[in-house]
């Protein structure tokens, strides 16, 4: 299956316009069913993951034990 961001699942639930080609096929189109479409079950088209966050520099220096300067 076609992966689907937050903003896309989200944008068609609450959609009032004319019918979008997302993985739903124009179903869900429109039925404001949730508003986070991460708590939907797996199963569900218009289920997405949460945004995954990138380390900062910083983080990644701790991580592999350098130390982090402070400039």
């Amino acid at each position: 299956m076609r992966a689907l961001s937050a903003r896309q699942a989200v944008t068609c639930e609450q959609a009032t316009g004319p019918r979008c080609k997302c993985r739903c096929g124009g179903l869900l189109h429109g039925k404001g069913r949730a508003v986070d479409v991460t708590a939907l079950p797996e199963e569900d088209a218009h289920h997405a993951n949460p945004p995954k966050r990138r380390k900062t520099a910083a983080q990644r220096r701790e991580e592999l034990g350098q130390q982090v300067l402070p400039w």
